[in-house]
């Protein structure tokens, strides 16, 4: 940890050098000059960078440690009944404090059965639902050491060929298939990368082709009072209906034969990285997606999506945002949203929004002291995102604020597999990895939203 220790101290340290710049200007009844605004964009920037690295040094540890803590248990499920160390245990409990056990189903499934079997119980017992046996008992083979190891020697040196090929006979084909314990890798480290698959609302495995979702747009009118004989007044419900398809969402990655034959962890290797451009690919898509075969993003207009009705440009100018803009925003937003909301914004939001004060001067966004939890806007977290518009111009999107958890819906298909090209650029001493997954996402409640939108 000491290398994110140190890039949050710089953080810190420019954070504080831009506030003093600012409340110097301040305590002294003016604004900053020409000078001392690039000094203070300067400090700022700064930060943003140090707290980024810090993200990316944590993301990179945290991944480190979960490593070496599944290994350990790995080795304790194939190992013939040996304990788990105490460290494991720990780290078991880290990891499941860290990652939602909504977001790891695969994990909960295969350990269950391979626990429960030790201690004696039988599968029956484990899975009550005949249905689901097979599906369980294949769950398990992949989530054995014989085939980590058999992946890995795939993706490493597939010297060998197979005439027949087939999914439900391991030695035939089922090996082909990217091992539980693999797929949970590619989803923890998105995660850690990226926002928005934390924060909003998960299907974690889609076996139709499309999940749809009914929401209430037009609620019955409130009660009337009346007389013992008044005529009642109907009223009516209306419904909508929101629904997501997993599109593909694909990305390779090229090595050289010669790096693949001296790298025995190529494997982890290729996962760290697929993982990483999955995860900016679904962010970008989850903010400015337009919903043609790829998600519906919250800052792009849509009657399918967030109207422009969500839209407040209140108190803004054409290229400044003001305090009662941002503070418009957030309270268009009903209070029962409040307990979860969140703010996006990019770089030039937040350097602005960092310079808006109360009018006993107190600042409204603070930055975070300790490097788990994010700055804060009006009290609630705010996220500085590197894919949020960052064009602060007349009728531009400058930021957004909302819950997530109600409003945003991700759903993903659990076909998601490793390929391995070596045929088509032989000739070039180049080996490819390709990974293939299906998702989707978009706004399902616009009530829980509100975008910050520059003036005219």
């Amino acid at each position: 940890m000491g290398e994110a220790i140190n890039h949050f101290h710089d953080a810190a340290q420019s954070f504080s050098e831009a506030k003093q710049i600012l409340e110097s200007a301040l305590a002294q009844g003016r604004g900053m000059n020409a000078e001392e605004l690039q000094s203070y964009n300067k400090h700022f920037n700064a930060a943003c960078d140090s707290r980024e690295a810090m993200k990316k040094q944590q993301a990179e540890e945290m991944a480190a440690r979960i490593a070496t803590i599944e290994g350990e248990l790995a080795d304790s499920i194939n190992g013939g009944g040996e304990s788990l160390s105490e460290s494991a245990r720990r780290g078991t409990r880290m990891y499941h404090e860290q990652f939602n056990a909504e977001s790891v189903p695969y994990r909960w499934h295969t350990q269950g059965p391979i626990s429960n079997r030790r201690a004696g119980v039988s599968l029956e017992s484990v899975v009550p639902n005949p249905a689901l046996k097979d599906e369980w008992s294949f769950l398990e083979r992949r989530s054995a050491r014989k085939y980590q190891e058999s992946m890995e020697a795939y993706l490493a040196r597939p010297f060998e060929t197979r005439a027949t090929q087939q999914m439900d006979l391991d030695e035939l084909g089922g090996f082909w298939l990217m091992p539980v314990q693999m797929m949970n890798d590619i989803l923890k480290i998105a995660d850690n990368m990226v926002y928005v698959r934390q924060l909003a609302r998960v299907t974690p495995r889609v076996d139709a082709t499309s999940l749809a979702g009914r929401f209430l747009e037009e609620d019955v009118e409130d009660a009337d009072w009346s007389g013992e004989i008044t005529p009642i007044e109907l009223t009516q419900i209306k419904m909508g209906l929101r629904r997501l398809r997993p599109k593909n969402l694909n990305k390779g990655v090229a090595f050289s034969f010669d790096i693949i034959m001296q790298e025995p962890s190529i494997s982890a290797f290729v996962v760290e990285r697929l993982g990483y451009k999955r995860g900016i690919t679904e962010e970008r898509g989850y903010l400015l997606g337009n919903g043609v075969n790829e998600a519906l993003g919250v800052m792009t207009p849509s009657d399918q999506g967030i109207p422009t009705s969500r839209d407040v440009d209140t108190g803004n100018s054409a290229t400044e945002v003001s305090l009662k803009g941002v503070q418009s925003a957030k309270w268009s937003i009903r209070t029962a949203y409040w307990d979860d909301l969140t703010w996006f914004g990019a770089r030039n939001f937040w350097l602005q929004v960092s310079m808006l004060r109360r009018t006993d001067g107190q600042p409204i966004w603070h930055t975070s002291i300790d490097m788990r939890h994010p700055d804060t806007l009006l009290g609630d977290p705010a996220y500085i995102s590197e894919y949020m518009p960052n064009v602060l111009t007349s009728g531009k999107y400058g930021g957004i604020v909302g819950n997530w958890k109600e409003g945003y819906h991700i759903a993903d298909a659990y076909d998601m597999t490793m390929q391995r090209v070596d045929q088509q650029f032989a000739t070039q001493n180049v080996i490819v990895f390709i990974m293939r997954s299906k998702s989707d996402g978009m706004p399902i409640r616009p009530d829980a939203f509100a975008r910050v939108k520059m003036g005219t």
